[in-house]
């Protein structure tokens, strides 16, 4: 047996002081026993392992300061700190781990921790996590547990932890979330999903699979997603910053090359590119370098559209198809919102069934071939009055005949229709229509 009822060790600004109880020290090692308690802080941890011969990869450590405060009880393998409290200073930010208990085995990589809270700033994580085979490989580890997560201010939590050297100007700020998590197979899965981004929240389940090579699974559902305000295109971008022209319309293939994700999720509202979808439901399936949208559908200016993407990535210049089809669509609201015309208004469907090729945008529009179909009800083209045209055309030779033409009122500077019909047959990008019609008063 050893009994050191009052220790203390000193190494320059390394301090530890404390007490330590041995028995059996010659006996069995499984019956072997330490307890005691300490306090240890270290103010500079990069020049304590330089000072003792401990080369550091890195070039600057993270983590500065070290305070711990336990008192413990070694038996056999397994190790008890009961409280434990952990103070570091990760890169000049106080973080402060707390946990009323935490038992570890290292014969069997055994952990319990229970209500442990984790504290900087205005984070705070709190929760309990058990595991076994920790220290073996992850394909064997197994692990589940409870967290509960809170940040007042996420931009600034990444930016002073330097987690991210910029971020996007929409990031969310305020964070509230709390999940489940389990460990098995080499699986990791997050179930009962809540979570509150500023006014956005997401409830559902998510998994990793095969950590080694991951792949990603989820079913999420999502009230509100406003990419335009998370994305916006092209602010705080000095001029000097911008790509060029070939750099812009590069089609992107290696972020998907590879790419294991399937999911499905369910968007209350969706904005993008300056337009609302509704009631968004969408799957997602991304494997041996093809990414498939299908379907994914939705409601918009008064209509439902359901579209099917494929973007294969397989060879160096990506393949894309697309088909989509819309009903009871406000398509002069569709166009005016995408900034392509605000000369059409009317009520109808529209079906598109195109495909192309190519490393480019112009390329890929330049190969684009398929069909565009489209009918419209009860609307107008706008500037121009094909009505007031024929009147005036009638009222010339009505006055060329010698008789006097007949008061009209003024009508509006626009074409109103009963029905607008046609469609476009793409052939290596290029567009042609031969059955335009139109049924007007």
């Amino acid at each position: 047996s050893l009994s050191l009822p009052s220790l203390s060790v000193e190494q320059g600004d390394f301090r530890l002081t404390g007490s330590l109880q041995a028995q059996s020290l010659v006996s069995d090692p499984s019956s072997r026993s330490f307890k005691g308690a300490m306090d240890l802080s270290v103010m500079d941890v990069a020049d304590l392992l330089s000072r003792n011969g401990v080369e550091l990869e890195m070039p600057e450590l993270p983590v500065r300061e070290i305070t711990v405060n336990s008192e413990f009880n070694l038996q056999g393998t397994s190790v008890t700190a009961s409280p434990l409290s952990l103070s570091v200073a990760y890169r000049g930010q106080p973080t402060q781990f707390t946990a009323p208990s935490l038992v570890f085995d290292f014969a069997d990589g055994e952990l319990k921790l229970k209500e442990f809270q984790l504290a900087q700033d205005d984070l705070q994580l709190r929760g309990g996590l058990s595991g076994s085979n920790l220290l073996d490989d992850i394909s064997a580890m197994a692990a589940e547990g409870r967290l509960e997560l809170t940040i007042g201010d996420l931009p600034d939590l990444l930016l002073r932890n330097a987690f991210m050297e910029s971020l996007p100007p929409g990031i969310p700020v305020g964070v509230d979330a709390e999940l489940g998590l389990t460990l098995s197979e080499n699986t990791l899965d997050l179930t009962g999903l809540e979570a509150t981004l500023d006014d956005m929240t997401v409830q559902g389940n998510a998994s990793i699979v095969n950590l080694a090579e991951p792949g990603y699974r989820f079913d999420l559902g999502i009230n509100r997603l406003d990419l335009d305000a998370m994305f916006p295109a092209g602010e705080g971008e000095a001029e000097s910053e911008k790509p060029s022209t070939a750099e812009q319309l590069l089609l992107p293939v290696a972020p998907f090359q590879g790419l294991d994700v399937k999911g499905q999720a369910r968007i209350g509202e969706l904005v993008t590119t300056g337009i609302t979808l509704n009631d968004v439901d969408l799957v997602i399936d991304s494997t041996d370098n093809v990414l498939r949208v299908s379907p994914l559908s939705a409601r918009l200016f008064g209509g439902e559209v359901e579209t099917h993407l494929t973007y294969d990535v397989t060879a160096e210049a990506p393949t894309l198809k697309l088909q989509a089809s819309t009903s009871a669509l406000e398509v002069g609201s569709l166009l005016t919102a995408l900034a392509v015309t605000d000369k059409v208004e009317g009520t109808g469907n529209l079906d598109v069934d195109l495909s192309g090729q190519g490393a480019t945008l112009d390329q890929l529009l330049g190969s684009l071939s398929g069909n565009i179909g489209f009918l419209l009800r009860d609307g107008a083209l706008k500037g121009f009055d094909l009505q007031a045209t024929l009147l005036k055309l009638e009222d010339e030779i009505a006055r060329y005949r010698g008789k006097e033409s007949e008061a009209r009122p003024s009508p509006d500077a626009e074409t109103k229709f009963a029905e607008l019909s046609g469609s476009f047959r793409a052939v290596s990008g290029v567009f042609a229509n031969d059955d335009f019609a139109m049924k007007a008063p």
